[in-house]
């Protein structure tokens, strides 16, 4: 084989090492407008399904803020081979920032689902008749 051939093939081999993507563009930053209103329709159905006075539906809104919590926590952030590159391409604010808003993301639904639970067990449901709403005269 000739010279010529010999780089070539060294360029093709080593063609993926010398092209630099950035895994920031193919990750979605929890500050950005999808995340962010994903979290608070995600929270605001667990408010209302455990404000719901059905029976079973607060289990129902457990169910679903603990899969959000679990798909959230899957993020590229904390993942070992990907969390340092995202670290770096992050500025400094960006870097402190991204952890504590990922965190408060993905636990908001669980705290909204405990806060009406709790809503629920200290305010019991007022029964109140007609009777009782009569104006005296």
């Amino acid at each position: 084989m000739e010279r010529h051939t010999y780089r070539v093939a060294l360029g093709v081999i080593l063609f993926p090492g010398l092209c630099w993507a950035e895994v920031l563009d193919k990750q979605q930053a929890p500050w950005e407008p999808v995340p962010v209103i994903a979290t608070v329709m995600m929270s605001a159905l667990c408010a209302l399904l455990v404000l719901w006075r059905r029976d079973g539906l607060w289990r129902v809104a457990c169910a679903l803020s603990v899969l959000w919590a679990f798909v959230w926590l899957q993020n590229d952030f904390f993942s070992a081979d990907v969390g340092p590159m995202l670290r770096a391409e992050l500025s400094s604010p960006e870097a402190r920032a991204y952890p504590v808003l990922l965190l408060v993301e993905t636990l908001l639904p669980f705290i909204v689902t405990l806060g009406g639970l709790m809503r629920r067990r200290l305010l019991p449901r007022v029964g109140l008749s007609l009777s009782a709403c009569k104006p005296r005269m």
